[in-house]
């Protein structure tokens, strides 16, 4: 369930571009985005996505405000380095894999309570 599509029907374009492409898209018409560059079972470009954003707003935080990075190592930037890692390895998928079950629980409720 969690593969990467070797060829999605009206997916988004992958590498870097497509990244930025999907990135500009779901700020301007996120609706559109979500209605056509999006395909049954390919989830990894989203799980990408959410890894890049999350890294892109703990990069942003930690440079705008560097006493948030906390004391991991000796080196301020080797602790920021692994606060980045963590959040967009750890954090993010675990968060929206949490929301997508989240999702999946909700509508099995809402179907019994609409069934019964």
């Amino acid at each position: 369930m969690t593969h990467w599509t070797t060829d999605p029907e009206g997916g988004r374009a992958r590498g870097p571009r497509g990244l930025v492409r999907a990135w500009v898209e779901v700020l301007i018409r996120p609706r559109r985005f979500f209605a056509n560059g999006t395909s049954p079972g390919d989830q990894a470009p989203a799980l990408t996505f959410a890894a890049v954003v999350a890294a892109a707003y703990a990069i942003g935080w930690i440079v705008a405000d560097p006493g948030v990075v906390p004391p991991i190592a000796e080196s301020v930037v080797l602790s920021a380095v692994v606060v980045v890692l963590v959040v967009a390895a750890l954090a993010a998928p675990v968060g929206l894999h949490l929301t997508a079950a989240v999702a999946t629980v909700s509508m099995i409720v809402a179907s019994v309570e609409r069934d019964g």
